[in-house]
């Protein structure tokens, strides 16, 4: 082989590596108007409420493959205590897919923090799963308990379908349980 050639190969090489890091890299915009559905877990509980999730924002991707979601997401019907101008989100996905919705702001130099729930979502952002935090009066603490959590699926229009896209998003979690 030739000088001219090893180079040749070299610098083809090279920028292989450099097409594929932008390509894989390459921030991913997402403009959706899902219909989900939000309802209550347990046996007993069978309601359910249509509503819309808004999904607005970029999604970025490092070399490691950690992806980073910058954006909105507002649902339909739900109060989020937190001022319009600062429901900008931040949030860095697990491997899993999943990630704390936590919106931070600053309300006349004082810090303030809100947590709605956790996100889950697949990898091309086509199904998600929201598990949002409700307040326990007894002991003044926020959580989620799989027994009676109230979620939010979508895309579903029926009961079964949400249960049945969180189920799928949350299989790691639930290490082969199944929640009703």
């Amino acid at each position: 082989m030739t000088n001219r050639f090893r180079w040749f190969v070299f610098v083809l090489l090279i920028a292989s590596l450099a097409a594929w890091g932008i390509i894989y890299t390459y921030p991913h915009r997402y403009h959706l108007k899902i219909q989900g559905i939000a309802y209550q877990l347990g046996e007993g509980n069978r309601d359910y409420v249509p509503t819309i999730l808004l999904i607005n924002g970029t999604v970025r991707k490092n070399l490691k493959g950690v992806r980073t979601f910058i954006g909105t997401i507002d649902i339909q019907g739900e109060a989020i205590p937190v001022p319009k101008a600062h429901r900008q989100l931040h949030i860095k996905l697990s491997k899993h897919g999943e990630a704390v919705l936590l919106y931070a702001y600053n309300d006349k130099g004082q810090p303030k923090m809100f947590t709605y729930g956790t996100l889950i979502v697949n990898d091309d952002f086509s199904k998600f799963t929201i598990l949002k935090l409700a307040s326990n009066a007894r002991t003044g603490q926020s959580g989620f308990d799989g027994r009676d959590g109230h979620v939010i699926s979508a895309p579903a229009l029926q009961r079964e379908d949400a249960l049945e896209i969180t189920n799928e998003l949350m299989r790691y979690s639930l290490q082969g349980n199944v929640l009703q």
